[in-house]
């Protein structure tokens, strides 16, 4: 079961809100796909937050449930 958290600078938030809401779907179904486990498996969100200005302004965070094909190299 991958959870996946996706942070994003609050100055891009409300600048990107939109295509953000729309990327949600392609991203869950990519993720479920390549890590071969059921959309209802997966959860993805989007995070505001406000970070230092030497920070990127876009980071990612994931938990995966080992299984032997999940591989570091596949994550």
């Amino acid at each position: 079961m991958p959870n996946r958290k996706i942070y994003v600078d609050e100055t891009l938030w409300v600048e990107r809100l939109t295509a953000l809401t729309m990327a949600l779907g392609p991203l869950s179904a990519m993720l479920c796909e390549r890590l071969d486990v059921g959309i209802p498996a997966c959860q993805l969100a989007f995070q505001p937050v406000i970070g230092l200005p030497d920070q990127p302004l876009v980071n990612a965070e994931i938990s995966v449930l080992p299984r032997p094909e999940r591989t570091h190299d596949l994550l």
